[in-house]
């Protein structure tokens, strides 16, 4: 049983809620970079709107964050554009 099913992190298909734990942080991170294309740059709006299709809660801007800060994500200084980085350990779940 994968960890976000296991601490009951899913419902739908979907976040429930940012943990606490970092093991957990990496598990949601890793399923939501998981859903942004691997190839290609996305814009601030896209990269918004791939998160908040994949969270229940309202901070989506918390979860974008953490994607850059932890290496999922990276983007160009001015924030126009997204892309997933090819060293991230996103894995569809």
């Amino acid at each position: 049983m994968d960890i976000l099913s296991k601490k009951n992190l899913l419902k739908d298909g979907k976040i429930l809620r940012w943990p606490k734990k970092t093991e957990e942080k990496e598990a949601v991170l890793g399923f939501i970079a998981s859903q942004v294309p691997p190839e290609g740059k996305l814009s601030e709006k896209e990269i918004n709107q791939i998160i908040m299709r994949n969270i229940l809660f309202d901070d989506f801007t918390l979860i974008r964050r953490e994607l850059i800060e932890r290496g999922y994500v990276a983007r160009t200084r001015d924030c126009r554009e997204y892309w997933r980085t090819p060293g991230d350990t996103a894995a569809p779940l």
